[in-house]
């Protein structure tokens, strides 16, 4: 918690930027778990927008139509998820992150919002991203395990998610469960 309130002072002096390694922190949010299956589902779908697979899409509508269903302290409620989760895939492949548009984590370094944001990051190569911390999201948490898929009839997921898992450690994207 100390270093997590160090974090914050720093996040909170004008002009101070704050930038971790993508894959470590696609690691660290992903978990020993897969606490944030989720994000597979996005790279999924990304996939699916660059032409390596026809279903990533399909995935994520479920997924996202799930997630805004059953969890009300999502903030932002968009009927359009897949087109502005297809504009940001575009906009961040054409011009790079916008390094303005922070990420938020909470005191266990997970990204606790910009979870499209991070997937694109990774999908795309960029190596540093800017993050932010507050005390508004020190203690949140979230569960997009594959429990939560299954808890909620989306257990047909986990054959994808496992693959894609699989590929990201295969390709030393992702460390892998006893490395993070």
């Amino acid at each position: 918690m100390k270093d997590y309130n160090k974090l914050i002072e720093l996040s909170n002096i004008e002009g101070t930027e704050i930038f971790f390694d993508t894959r470590w922190l696609f690691n660290k949010t992903l978990g020993k778990n897969l606490n944030s299956a989720d994000l597979l589902i996005r790279l999924l779908a990304i996939d699916n927008y660059i032409g390596k697979n026809n279903y990533g899409f399909d995935l994520y509508n479920i997924m996202q139509k799930k997630r805004i269903e059953v969890n009300k302290n999502i903030p932002y409620r968009s009927e359009n998820y897949e087109l502005e989760f297809r504009e940001l895939i575009k906009s961040i492949n054409l011009n790079g992150f916008d390094n303005s548009k922070k990420l938020i984590l909470n005191k266990d370094y997970q990204v606790f919002d910009g979870a499209h944001r991070i997937s694109c990051a990774l999908a795309f190569n960029i190596k540093k991203i800017p993050v932010e911390f507050n005390y508004k999201y020190i203690d949140k948490t979230y569960d997009y395990s594959l429990n939560w898929f299954t808890e909620n009839g989306l257990g047909y997921f986990e054959p994808f998610i496992l693959k894609k898992y699989n590929e990201l450690i295969e390709n030393n994207i992702i460390m892998g469960v006893e490395d993070v």
